[in-house]
């Protein structure tokens, strides 16, 4: 059983309604049960945000960062069915191969690697990079709005990094875009 009330989600054990349960396959393991109900909402306002930053399919990049982590998977998934150009950031270069297993057509690219920026835009090709979806803030976010073209939009939904993102850093870009933060 999975459920998605609030408070005690993420306990090994919980009281809870009948009503909040969705019964689960035996062949879905507990790990994956456990983020059905969480990375679909998730992923559901980040696809919204790339809709409403006037990002368009076939012509603007949207570059991911944490691009290995099973939210970022899932909305790389329906970007790319959508039509959007993405380019996959992700911490180690192993992140990189399990990346292009799921997807072979996808620039994905390491933070290991000391110019990983240059590289981004070496992989868009000349093409505006519209939208950064950014959950690690940041170094990575630091860095990686700089490559935002004029009007571009930094979405940071995370915190991982756990250090202080530069905001100076995104005003010294000189870009009329938009910084979106959701943190917890």
């Amino acid at each position: 059983m999975a459920f998605f009330s609030g408070r005690g989600a993420w306990s090994e054990k919980a009281i809870v309604p009948a009503e909040y349960l969705t019964a689960i396959p035996h062949i879905v393991t507990k790990e994956a049960a456990a983020q059905l109900h969480v990375n679909p909402l998730t992923t559901a306002p980040l696809l919204r945000a790339v809709e409403v930053s006037s990002a368009r399919p076939g012509q603007d990049v949207v570059v991911f960062t944490a691009a290995g982590s099973a939210v970022a998977r899932l909305t790389i998934g329906l970007l790319i069915e959508c039509g959007y150009d993405v380019i996959a950031i992700v911490r180690r270069e192993a992140g990189v191969n399990e990346l292009n297993v799921v997807f072979p057509d996808l620039p994905a690219l390491s933070t290991e690697s000391a110019d990983w920026t240059d590289k981004v835009s070496v992989a868009a090709d000349g093409r505006p990079i519209r939208v950064v979806l950014d959950p690690v803030g940041g170094e990575v976010a630091s860095r990686v709005v700089g490559l935002l073209s004029q009007g571009g939009h930094l979405i940071s939904y995370g915190d991982l990094s756990e250090v202080a993102q530069a905001a100076a850093r995104v005003e010294a870009t000189g870009r009329a875009g938009t910084v979106l933060l959701a943190t917890r």
